[in-house]
């Protein structure tokens, strides 16, 4: 994972765990105790969510679409990356 797109997802799952409420229509994002599911960020970032409005998460258009072209490109390998980069936010 490059850093730039690690940087980014730290700063969208900060967001995220700050305003779980923006995030009731996308009910598999979170579970219990502020854990994520790899598959439920790849979904936001599939349904353009950090490209489209980046502003909700601080970051540019740009970022977000760096985080989508992540998903995009790294499907086989972006929940054991996530696990590695963020353990204490990914449910296992």
């Amino acid at each position: 994972m490059e850093e730039d797109v690690k940087n980014t997802l730290a700063i969208i799952i900060n967001v995220i765990i700050a305003d779980k409420k923006l995030y009731d229509f996308y009910p598999k994002t979170i579970i219990p105790e502020n854990k994520f599911i790899p598959s439920g960020l790849a979904d936001l970032a599939g349904n353009h969510l950090f490209d489209d409005q980046p502003q909700l998460f601080g970051i540019t258009r740009m970022q977000g679409r760096f985080v989508r072209e992540y998903f995009q490109m790294n499907t086989d390998s972006y929940n054991s990356e996530l696990y590695k980069e963020f353990p204490d936010y990914f449910e296992k």
